[in-house]
């Protein structure tokens, strides 16, 4: 059916912003806003978990919506409430929760808003339409697509909380269609060949433009009622009820649709009989007739009620007495039943309503609209906000594996190995621990539809980076914020599939692999990791989850052999000289990095890292990515003897492994929401490798700088005159590396 009504220009377009179908445009744009404000998008922490800095109405985060308008996270939400009325989409936006139908033989509201139980060729914009565009918002690696699949997400969220919101609106549960369109718009409809006899027919036979929607956009209703009036029913207070998004339809009572359904009368499911008999209209048994109440209200009382807008009919006197019909209204989700002293009018007195020829004993006029207003618009809003928070509710926890960080690498030009730097330099693997932290719903698949997890960075580059580290911070050729590109850029691990995602850390972690083109980027900066789960999720397949950790941009570990020079100190021990080394001779090295495992865990430090032969005058350099503000190491040196690997005595007569336990403090080179650069520690000169060139150290304390300092000049001797008492004295007088390149490592990650 609804591929011949769409097949129609005509009726693709009158039916549109200009008629008045449900809760009207403003008033949708209104809910929706309050909707997103009080949802978890409201806090910075959930947005800052998507990869979004800004607030939700910061006009410096735009995308794009469906009509290549750019606009804030909110107003997208708004669009999407005012867009899901435009053209035909409106006959989808009913559901009786006693029948489970819609209304005009049209597919009822929650299978067109969430397209669980099928999908529909004119539906783009559905719960499982912003599943996909999640997704991809998150995982694209286009920056222009990514930026449209976040405007589609959003404004899909607006067109799928259109229909929680219609919910409360009575007409829409109760079997009461209300199609209002302009003389001009039925012309051209009725004119037009393609529909034909049958689809004017029905576009005539449901005129029946709704008062009450008329009222609420005409006098700003939601401006006078508290839209933050009713918490969201699915929230960190409650993540129970509420088991699946169809459940905000109906939910054995606690659905809006049902508590629309089961409160509120509407113009044509109204009351009927005399006072003294009041029934309810056919196929419903609330609100129930047998119990009303029947209150006398004088004119004058009316006058005085605020809150209402409008002006009360010159022709009701002061002394006039309206009945107005009370029931009570039970909201089965919170278990609290009021007095509604105004469901219902004995009396016709609207002046709308005698244009219009009414002749019903029943009626419904502005005061019985504004009591409903007060329960109906903060339910609107709250509902609209719990599906958001629903949508967005899976939650993770990650943390590095027992090494303590996520990725190592060999930071030596001419190593291709899978453990070096490559080409493009960069990190080729991520290892990390993970954790289902989601409120009451599992990450549990089957063996037969997996669920899958990838890994996401998301970064700025530094364009000054230089392999000789001379364009890091501090360096010679950094040149501070312009070094930042402008664009955000991303890479996408290759998916890792999993059968679940526990709720306990696992003992080994997952590994993920980059591919060999497009690794982290060894000059990253604002870099942001991100792992995204796509599986199922409590009773939903198909769910997307994420979650974001701020890492530290990539820091190096550079291990200098300085056994070919040592130091000598005056007697008060201010550096003098820098000497030749002056024992049997310059030693090499075997060494061994390890890292401490987390505080929990027992174990010894792990090894990630060694080398066979370091030679005096020669150095290694890894660079490592972790969250951590400093990172703890044990680094274990063996001295082999003198270069020809001589049985020589070693430094100090000392032959055994020294251990040496440290903490190097980690990189931080990123701009905040404001756009102001932050670049910690400062890099500062080790030794040269090259006339020109530098090999670069972090400037604190604990830093790697390895060398004997324990030539003392004899006192008064002419090479105990101190030369340099500045603080990096000894580096800066060290002469250059005899080896310009670092010396490769053997990484174990």
């Amino acid at each position: 059916m609804k591929a011949s009504i769409v097949a129609s220009a005509a009726v693709a377009c009158f039916v549109g912003h200009s008629s008045v179908n449900c809760y009207d445009l403003n008033t949708h744009a209104a809910l929706s806003g309050a909707a997103a404000t009080q949802s978890v998008l409201g806090s910075a922490n959930a947005l800052a978990n998507l990869g979004l800095q800004r607030p939700i109405f910061d006009q410096a985060q735009v995308f794009p919506n469906s009509q290549g308008d750019v606009r804030s996270v909110v107003a997208l939400i708004q669009d999407g409430a005012q867009f899901e009325d435009n053209n035909i989409r409106v006959i989808w936006h009913f559901f009786n929760p006693i029948t489970g139908l819609g209304s005009y033989g049209a597919t009822p509201s929650p299978d067109w808003a969430l397209e669980d139980n099928g999908v529909y060729a004119m539906q783009n914009n559905s719960y499982h339409d912003a599943r996909k565009y999640l997704l991809h918002a998150l995982v694209d690696t286009d920056n222009v697509s990514r930026r449209n699949q976040f405007g589609l997400l959003f404004q899909s969220l607006g067109q799928v909380i259109h229909h929680l919101q219609d919910m409360a609106q009575p007409q829409h549960v109760r079997d009461d269609p209300h199609l209002g369109l302009s003389p001009f718009q039925l012309e051209i409809a009725c004119a037009e060949p393609v529909p034909g006899p049958v689809i004017c027919g029905l576009i005539l036979y449901n005129l029946n433009p709704s008062l009450y929607e008329r009222y609420t956009e005409g006098f700003k209703a939601y401006e006078f009622v508290n839209l933050a009036a009713y918490p969201p029913p699915y929230s960190a207070s409650d993540t129970q009820t509420f088991a699946a998004a169809r459940q905000f339809w109906q939910n054995s009572g606690k659905g809006i649709a049902e508590y629309t359904n089961q409160g509120f009368v509407s113009d044509g499911t109204n009351f009927r009989g005399p006072p003294g008999t009041i029934s309810t209209a056919p196929g419903f048994d609330n609100p129930a007739g047998t119990t009303a109440s029947i209150n006398p209200v004088t004119g004058a009382q009316l006058r005085l009620v605020l809150g209402c807008p409008g002006d009360l009919s010159q022709t009701v006197k002061d002394d006039d007495q309206l009945w107005f019909i009370g029931t009570t209204v039970r909201d089965s989700y919170t278990g609290v039943s009021s007095a509604n002293s105004f469901t219902s009018t004995y009396s016709i007195f609207d002046a709308d309503l005698e244009r219009r020829g009414k002749s019903k004993v029943f009626s419904l006029n502005r005061f019985n609209f504004c009591a409903a207003h007060s329960y109906l618009l903060p339910r609107a809003v709250g509902y609209s906000a719990a599906l958001i928070n629903y949508f967005f509710r899976g939650q993770m926890a990650i943390q590095p594996p027992d090494e303590g960080v996520y990725a190592i690498i060999d930071h030596t030009p001419d190593d291709t190995t899978p453990a070096g730097c490559g080409t493009p330099c960069g990190f080729r693997k991520v290892k990390l621990k993970i954790k289902n932290t989601t409120p009451t719903d599992d990450m549990a698949n089957s063996a037969a539809s997996t669920g899958s997890l990838v890994v996401v960075a998301k970064f700025h580059l530094n364009n000054c980076y230089k392999s000789d580290l001379s364009g890091e911070y501090g360096g010679s050729g950094y040149l501070g914020a312009s070094c930042r590109s402008t664009d955000e850029s991303i890479v996408v691990s290759n998916p890792v599939s999993v059968l679940s995602v526990d709720r306990t850390f696992s003992a080994q972690p997952l590994t993920f692999a980059f591919p060999d083109s497009s690794p982290i980027p060894i000059n990253a900066t604002d870099l942001y990791l991100q792992v995204v789960y796509q599986g199922k999720l409590g009773q939903e397949t198909g769910a997307v989850a994420v979650t974001t950790i701020d890492l530290h941009e990539p820091t190096y570990l550079i291990f200098g052999n300085h056994n070919d020079f040592q130091a000598g100190y005056d007697s008060q021990g201010r550096f003098a000289q820098i000497q030749s080394y002056q024992q049997a001779g310059p030693f090499s090295l075997n060494l061994q990095l390890r890292f401490a495992p987390p505080p929990q865990s027992a174990s010894q430090p792990i090894l990630v890292a060694s080398s066979a032969r370091l030679d005096p005058g020669a150095y290694h350099r890894l660079a490592i990515l972790s969250d951590q503000a400093a990172v703890k190491y044990t680094l274990i040196a063996q001295y082999l003897g003198g270069l020809a690997d001589e049985p020589e005595p070693v430094p100090d007569g000392d032959e055994e492994l020294r251990t040496l336990n440290l903490s190097l403090t980690t990189s931080i080179h990123q701009a905040d929401a404001q756009g102001n650069m932050t670049d910690f520690p400062p890099f500062v000169k080790l030794r040269r490798t090259a006339a020109a060139g530098w090999s670069y150290e972090s400037d604190i304390d604990g830093g790697a700088v390895y060398w004997v300092p324990s030539a003392f000049c004899i006192p008064g001797a002419s090479n105990c005159t101190p030369q340099d008492t500045t603080v990096g004295a000894i580096v800066r007088n060290y002469p250059p590396f005899a080896q310009p390149t670092p010396t490769p490592m053997t990484i174990s990650f």
